[in-house]
């Protein structure tokens, strides 16, 4: 994945569109860092998380994700990765 230097613009892009890049992970934590900045708890952004792959990924398995939502989330939703 390239560097993203506007993570809000891209995070709000992806949203808009329902864009997902090939690298997943990479693209999850962004969200995770924008709904967090938000004002979104964690069990939220979770939930967001759900709702987003159901929309942008095709192949989209929920319990297969649940637990990595989770432990991104638990790492990522948090003041200490801030929104570029």
């Amino acid at each position: 994945m390239r560097k993203i230097l506007n993570e809000r613009k891209y995070a709000e892009m992806c949203l808009a569109e329902h864009y997902l890049d090939n690298s997943i992970i990479p693209t999850l934590i962004i969200l995770i860092k924008y709904w967090h900045h938000n004002g979104y708890d964690k069990d939220n952004v979770v939930t967001k998380l759900d709702e987003f792959m159901k929309e942008a990924y095709g192949d989209y398995i929920p319990h297969k994700w649940r637990d990595k939502f989770k432990d991104l989330v638990k790492q990522y939703c948090s003041d200490n990765y801030p929104l570029s």
